[in-house]
């Protein structure tokens, strides 16, 4: 019991930071963060999820921009079902280098975004808020148990396999959703079940989903 509540704190940590901070607060706008929690957003959030707030809120304002074509940086249908993790991977460095470069595809979606890649990103150190998760859950399995350093581990560092699945079933599973009118309520096929549930990528398109807006 202890092991699950371990996960699961880990696991609600990094949904809030990327759900709210992330997801809602940066991408697309759909609330607005206190100036104080969005700079911690900025700042914090790629040592607590692993991954770049520019970087990834770019990424899905590409996703919905470009959803199921050929530019879509993670839809299974480029890649299949199983692909998904490893496409998320390819297209978030390859979004993260074209932001240090300053190249146009990609600072088009991020305007709006006024603060630089974190600086891990800029210095080639994005593997170190991971090494310290992996630390902190081997710290917890020597002091306290292995189960629970496990669990820690899993929890905070689950969003690549957890994202990657909710991509993968949503868009086989729940048609092409660039033919449905966007739904206010974010209801609507299993993909926007999927995203209401885990936090995945098929929310109603808004007006942060296009390039160059405000």
């Amino acid at each position: 019991m202890t092991a699950l509540l371990v996960f699961l704190t880990g696991y609600t940590i990094r949904a809030v930071v990327i759900t709210v901070g992330y997801h809602r607060g940066l991408a697309h706008g759909a609330l607005r963060l206190h100036p104080a929690l969005r700079r911690f957003v900025v700042i914090f959030g790629n040592w607590i999820t692993g991954l770049d707030p520019k970087g990834w809120s770019v990424m899905h304002r590409r996703h919905h921009a470009f959803s199921d074509t050929e530019s879509d940086p993670h839809s299974p249908a480029n890649v299949g079902l199983w692909g998904i993790v490893f496409e998320q991977l390819r297209s978030y460095e390859m979004i993260l280098r074209g932001l240090a470069r300053k190249d146009p595809e990609y600072t088009r979606f991020a305007t709006d975004l006024d603060f630089e890649l974190n600086w891990l990103n800029r210095h080639g150190l994005w593997w170190l808020p991971y090494a310290l998760h992996v630390v902190c859950g081997l710290v917890l399995a020597l002091t306290w148990d292995p189960w629970v350093g496990l669990a820690w581990t899993l929890g905070i560092l689950s969003h690549p396999l957890q994202g990657g699945a909710v991509n993968a079933l949503g868009h086989s599973i729940g048609g092409d959703h660039r033919l449905r009118e966007p739904d206010p309520r974010g209801v609507g096929g299993f993909a926007s079940l999927s995203d209401r549930a885990l936090n995945a990528s098929s929310c109603p398109v808004d007006r942060r989903s296009t390039p160059g807006s405000g």
